[in-house]
């Protein structure tokens, strides 16, 4: 609720706290609102405000109006009027001092005792007045006084302005925060949770575009309350152009664009946090990364998750991304807290349940004698791990699609589990050019589960690395509620590589 008071002299009192940007009334049906905020990178350090201001309805005229400034270190360097539409097409003037070259301290106007920028010009009933100021410093918003004189009397209110209290602009994430602490879907992100915030300094920053001062309020569902909420007309939240697929098990890049420029603040690190296991914190196993990100640095820069076994899939993930030149914890303590520069970024990502390979040798992309087609990287054949369907008596366990040996053994001898997975064949028959003979394989589909399948089996019998020759390829329907064994029968061919 903001107040709204008729003084008579001097003496007005420092305004504190959090303010509404929306029109507040003074005076007879007058009104004043804070339009804009605009923290004007890149230049050093500045912020210009825009205004509207309304007349009485009736009664008098306000013969000037003032916006107060009471920190001791605020300078004023520009002020005047803009047309209500452009914020870029400033006129100075507009009633407001302009002394030979700014910046100008604040003065305190003597019949309203308000310190601060005064627009000595009449602003007559029902007619609306677009002012700006621009001043030295990326102030958070705070409450301020702002006083008009019609007639004899003095009216004030509280509306946004920058703060008395010289509190640095902040920029702050937006994951969403439905209570303190942490929890699934929960994360510390408000400013009263101790989330993560970043003083507004020029030139280190994620993506192209400078962070906006937020309110420390943001935060929402989907993680886009930032994105949507800009001080100016662009969404400041744009580090990560898009994200790779993260599958259980399975490592994945992030690229992260940087904008840490010659001559800036120096050497910065990136740190990268994702919450794998879904419990609104960054502190478990392979949940924070973090890359070195040296002066002179704009474009991008990579960043390596290990993506576990175990993480939760198909639901919304939160992830978090910093840059600054302070040393945090690549840890969940780095994830939330202050930081003197730079930037944080929050988004929302799912992974995608992980993945079962082979491990026959590829020592290189395509095929040959001795190399096929394995790894992901060469596309090799790797099925989602959906419970209940598999070869064998044991589950497939998440494979990172890096295993391959000239044995073919990789993936049985490296298991998330203590049990080999690669059980479907006890054993093979005796293979003999020219005649036909039975695979025995180990299926389970159990009733209930996903339905019929089918089995299919491919031996390389010419030893050229694909499964595309006569006789190569079988398959043998597995029907619902099979548990057991099913064969394929192979014709050898007569051709076919022996020893």
């Amino acid at each position: 609720m903001l107040t709204l008071c008729f003084l008579l002299g001097a003496g007005l009192s420092q305004v504190m706290g959090q303010c509404s940007d929306g029109p507040v009334t003074i005076g007879a049906g007058g009104s004043v609102n804070l339009i804009n905020a605009r923290y004007d990178y890149p230049s050093a350090g500045r912020s210009t405000w825009y205004y509207s201001v309304t007349g009485a309805s009736s009664g008098n005229a306000f013969s000037h109006t003032v916006f107060q400034m009471l920190c001791p270190t605020i300078r004023i360097e520009g002020a005047g009027t803009w047309n209500g539409s452009d914020q870029n097409t400033l006129t100075s003037g507009g009633g407001a001092p302009q002394p030979g070259s700014f910046p100008a301290a604040p003065e305190t106007d003597p019949i309203s005792g308000v310190k601060g920028l005064k627009f000595d010009l009449m602003l007559n009933n029902n007619t609306t007045r677009y002012y700006y100021f621009t001043v030295n410093g990326n102030y958070a918003r705070g409450g301020i006084t702002f006083a008009a004189k019609p007639g004899t009397s003095i009216v004030t209110t509280t509306v946004c302005g920058p703060a008395n209290d010289c509190a640095l602009a902040q920029d702050l994430g937006d994951l969403p925060d439905t209570g303190t602490g942490t929890g699934a879907g929960n994360y510390r992100t408000l400013a009263s949770d101790n989330g993560a915030r970043h003083t507004i300094v020029a030139g280190l920053h994620l993506g192209t575009t400078a962070p906006d001062a937020d309110t420390g309020l943001l935060q929402n569902t989907a993680a886009t309350s930032d994105d949507t909420t800009n001080s100016g007309a662009t969404d400041d939240e744009d580090g990560i152009a898009s994200f790779p697929t993260f599958v259980a098990g399975r490592s994945a890049t992030v690229t992260v664009s940087v904008n840490n420029p010659s001559g800036g603040i120096g050497a910065a690190t990136l740190y990268g946090f994702i919450d794998w296991n879904n419990d609104g914190d960054f502190g478990d196993t392979g949940e924070a990364v973090s890359a070195a990100v040296a002066d002179n640095t704009v474009g991008n820069v990579s960043l390596v998750f290990s993506v576990p076994a175990t993480a939760v899939t198909g639901v919304n993930l939160g992830a978090r991304f910093r840059i600054t030149t302070d040393t945090l914890t690549v840890g969940d303590a780095g994830s939330q807290g202050l930081a003197s520069n730079g930037e944080v970024e929050d988004y929302l990502v799912q992974v995608q349940a992980g993945q079962d390979f082979g491990d026959l040798p590829d020592t290189g992309n395509g095929t040959g004698a001795g190399n096929y087609r394995t790894l992901a990287s060469d596309n090799g054949a790797r099925h989602t791990i959906v419970a209940g369907l598999h070869l064998g008596a044991t589950a497939p366990d998440a494979d990172t699609g890096l295993l391959q040996n000239t044995a073919a053994t990789s993936d049985d001898t490296t298991n998330s589990g203590a049990a080999d997975d690669e059980d479907g064949v006890a054993s093979f028959p005796t293979f003999t050019a020219g005649q036909s003979a039975t695979v025995t394989v180990s299926v389970n589909n159990p009733s209930g589960g996903l339905g019929a399948a089918t089995l299919y089996g491919f031996i390389d019998w010419n030893n050229d690395g694909d499964f595309g020759d006569t006789g190569e390829a079988v398959s043998a329907a597995v029907p619902d509620a099979t548990v057991g064994n099913v064969s394929l029968v192979f014709n050898v061919p007569a051709a076919a590589v022996t020893g």
